[in-house]
């Protein structure tokens, strides 16, 4: 389907900081869901028997970002900093915000899309 967001799609176990500059780290399972139009970014905090990370237990994100234009990323980006996201999202989306030096993963996507959604 056009509106759906998983023609491409992996996840993956990680231990992160869970935001930037803390030493808290984050044992969970991050996913990102690519669509036509917009990618869908999810994480899930693995339950552990640290006690000094027992407040990041049962952490549950799944944000969903448009990258209609050139700049939607970049300003996507810019929205999750002021909402606070987790730091493994905020890379995801950073990631796919940079579009120089060989860091063009973002613009293929949506240049994909684009062409995949004309042709249907």
């Amino acid at each position: 389907s056009i509106h759906h967001p998983s023609w491409h799609q992996g996840s993956i176990r990680i231990c992160s900081p869970y935001r930037a500059f803390t030493t808290d780290k984050l044992n969970a399972i991050l996913g990102v869901r690519m669509g036509l139009k917009h990618l869908n970014v999810t994480l899930t905090s693995v339950p552990t028997s640290e006690k000094e990370h027992k407040s990041l237990d049962g952490l549950e994100y799944n944000e969903r970002f448009e990258f209609l234009n050139v700049l939607s990323m970049e300003m996507e980006l810019e929205k999750s900093l002021k909402k606070g996201l987790p730091y493994p999202i905020l890379k995801v989306i950073e990631y796919l915000s940079v579009d120089r030096a060989g860091f063009i993963w973002g613009r293929q996507y949506r240049l994909t899309g684009h062409y995949t959604i004309y042709l249907l």
